[in-house]
């Protein structure tokens, strides 16, 4: 093989890569984009139950068995101040959201209009569009509705 051809070779490999890499981002791109109208389709159930967890709160009901936790990267009610503790009752949730916790991924916090929320709580999120990012919001929406019963099922058992 010549010098030529093994630059040829090399160039190749490059272009393929590069296509290869424009092709995963547009795919991605598309995943971020059906995600984000999911949770946009979910808002108004995530208000409704942020409001019945506030009605919860405000009445001395709440307790932590339904906040999120970076342990368990259950799905759960995100206080204000983001700090969720499950033997604390906390601020009233104003969100809902999956934490990642620790190596396990990103979190994801959504409020009741169902737009992420980006940068307001220490352990930190990850950009949107990211393939860390998708992943955890379709872990979100697909325990959403599991989620949403026990919730509903607790408070009609009051």
């Amino acid at each position: 093989m010549t010098t030529q051809e093994r630059i040829d070779r090399i160039n190749a490999v490059k272009e393929a890569k590069a296509a290869g890499d424009a092709r995963r981002l547009e795919e991605r791109s598309k995943k971020t984009a059906e995600l984000l109208a999911q949770l946009k389709g979910l808002a108004p159930r995530i208000k409704d139950l942020i409001t019945v967890a506030q009605a919860l709160w405000d009445a001395g009901q709440g307790n932590g068995e339904f906040l999120c936790d970076s342990w368990a990267h259950k799905i759960g009610f995100v206080c204000s101040d983001g700090i969720n503790y499950r033997n604390f009752v906390p601020q009233r949730p104003e969100y809902m959201g999956q934490y990642g916790g620790g190596y396990c991924g990103t979190d994801i916090i959504v409020d009741s209009d169902g737009h992420p929320v980006q940068g307001r709580f220490a352990n930190g999120t990850e950009p949107i569009g990211t393939e860390t990012w998708n992943g955890k919001a379709q872990c979100f929406i697909n325990g959403f509705d599991a989620f949403e019963k026990q919730f509903y099922g607790y408070v009609d058992n009051l």
